[in-house]
């Protein structure tokens, strides 16, 4: 469970947001996702599921190219990103 808990951490602790309404969804979006990555490589650590290791190994793919794709949109619209 602390594993888990240490993956999930960075959403409790928000970065302070640009206050446009793109950039906020941008930066949360950003942050949700890197928080789906980490917790879906605790469980390629550590699971035992074959079927959800083949999951999270989808999710770790998936989810870095949206992550990506937020640094892409937050770096061509410089001053909405506070993170």
């Amino acid at each position: 469970m602390r594993r888990i808990a240490a993956a999930l951490a960075p959403l409790r602790q928000l970065p302070p947001l640009p206050g446009s309404m793109d950039g906020d969804f941008a930066t949360l979006m950003q942050l949700h996702h890197r928080s789906g990555v980490a917790l879906a490589q605790t469980e390629l650590a550590f699971g035992k599921s074959a079927e959800l290791k083949n999951a999270a190994r989808d999710i770790v793919r998936d989810e870095q190219a949206e992550v990506k794709q937020y640094q892409r949109w937050l770096k061509a619209h410089p001053g909405l990103s506070s993170y």
